[in-house]
Order: structure tokens, then C-alpha cells, then sequence
């Protein structure tokens, strides 16, 4: 496996989905939209009879660096499928861990970006031994990122 791999991360995407789903009575399902002819987006969670679509961001522990930037492309994703839809959307952006989120509850730009556009922070917490090899994951992609 590369150093890199985000392997993990894209393995706890399901669990948190089954979760959310469970606790918001939704479908979400991982899918990617078809915008206009030349541009498409891959959405973590897409639930086209409650109009609702879900990023998730599996890190554990604080935001750093280039850290917020994902969250906030991922906003930007959310924001560009609500407006081609022409529909107001349920928009939830889904942390493992409440140290993750805390850029997005308290007095950020970004926190406050989510709640002009009413994007609802959610945190879904892991089973122990899946939060675990998501912070061996960290532990190893921080390594190869060391060298570069």
C-alpha cells in the first residue's frame, strides 16, 4: 500500500453514511452527479428523494494547514449542486471526531460560512478500533509527507 493511501478514510465513509442515515431516517449513498455535459462532482452522500447530499472529512483530531481547505472545497461542492439543482438541500458535513469539527462550531469564517448556508455539522463517532486505524493511517501519511 502507498504511504499515502487514503484507503482507511474512504473505508469509514460507508460506516458514517449507515450511521447518519439511521439518525436522519435518509439514503444517502455515495454517487457522482452529472452537472451539465462537461462537469460532474462525487458526492460522499447523495439522497436524491429527500434532496439531501453529506461530505465527510475522517480525521481524528485538530485541523491543520491545508486542513480547512478540504472542508471548505467540500462546502463549495455542496454549494455548486444545490445551485445547479435549483433546489434548496439538506447539506450535512460529517466529522469522526468532535476535535475535528471544533474549526466548525465556534467563531471561524469557516464555522460561520456553514451557518450562513445552512450546512449541518455532524460528528459521527468510530468504534475504538476503527478511529485507531484511522490514526494509524495519519501516523503514516504524515511520514511520507515529512519527506516531500
Amino acid at each position: 500500500m502507498n504511504s499515502s493511501s487514503s484507503v482507511e478514510q474512504q473505508g469509514i465513509e460507508s460506516y458514517v453514511l449507515d450511521k447518519l442515515n439511521q439518525q436522519e431516517g435518509l439514503k444517502l449513498k455515495s454517487e457522482k452527479l452529472q452537472l451539465s455535459s462537461d462537469i460532474s462532482v462525487q458526492l460522499d452522500g447523495f439522497d436524491q428523494a429527500n434532496n439531501a447530499i453529506c461530505e465527510i472529512y475522517a480525521h481524528v483530531g485538530k485541523l491543520k494547514g491545508s486542513q480547512p481547505d478540504k472542508v471548505a472545497s467540500d462546502f463549495l461542492k455542496m454549494l455548486l449542486v444545490e445551485k445547479n439543482r435549483n433546489s434548496k438541500m439538506i447539506k450535512y458535513f460529517c466529522f469522526i471526531n468532535e476535535e475535528a469539527s471544533s474549526k466548525l462550531t465556534g467563531n471561524s469564517w469557516l464555522a460561520s460560512v456553514a451557518r450562513s448556508f445552512n450546512i449541518i455539522i455532524k460528528v459521527i463517532k468510530l468504534p475504538k478500533d476503527q478511529e485507531n486505524k484511522i490514526l494509524e493511517a495519519q501516523k503514516r501519511q504524515k511520514m511520507i509527507n515529512i519527506n516531500e
